[in-house]
This record gives structure tokens, sequence and C-alpha cells, in this order.
């Protein structure tokens, strides 16, 4: 991890900052990937920050954003990796992957974990 937990949250902080006056909603979601797992913190949780230094504390390494838009009747998933792992397709899958998962759990009226 080339920045620091403070730094990450920072663009955190900017990244989900709704800027687009034609969404209705949104939410941002950090990816932090273990070897066997992700696991995700929501920008509107108030323990964030804490939530992150934990995660990176028990080997979780941060990869990523997933950002939930709603704009009328329309929900789009638009994914975003840290800057140092922008060339990396792995990151790229996962983040893809996770979209998609969430979106097909939010559409079934599945609970997240």
């Amino acid at each position: 991890m080339t920045k620091t937990t403070q730094q990450l949250i920072d663009t955190f902080e900017k990244t989900g900052v709704n800027q687009d006056p034609q969404c209705e909603d949104q939410n941002t979601a950090l990816v932090v990937c273990f070897e066997h797992e992700c696991k995700v913190i929501f920008h509107c949780d108030p323990n964030r920050h804490q939530q992150l230094i934990s995660m990176v504390k028990d080997g979780g390494t941060p990869i990523g954003f997933i950002k939930v838009v709603k704009k009328g009747e329309e929900i789009e998933f638009l994914s975003k990796p840290l800057m140092e792992f922008k060339d990396d397709p792995k990151v790229h899958t996962v983040l893809k992957e996770l979209s998609h998962s969430i979106g097909k759990q939010l559409a079934l009226g599945s609970h997240l974990t």
C-alpha cells in the first residue's frame, strides 16, 4: 500500500461526494481485499477510517472504489481502482465482479453482508 490510511480516507471523501446534479442518490464503497475475500467500507459509515485501519492491520489491501448511482429508475455501478492498481487486470476483474454481485443481490432483494 503506497498511500497512508488517512490519504485513502481523504481520497474516499472526494470520491463519495455527489457531484452529478442528475443523480438522485449515490453511495460509494472502498473495496479492501484479503487473501480469500473482499470487504467494503461505505462512505456514509462514520467509523470508516477506523475500519480501514483495522482491515489493513488484519492484512487487507485497499484496491479501489465501487459507486452506486441512481438516476431516475436506473441504477448504475461504477468501479475505479486505486492509482497503484490502475494497470492491474486482476483488480479490474475483482471490482467488476464485485459490482455485478452487489447489483445482482440488490435486484433480487437480498441483504448485503
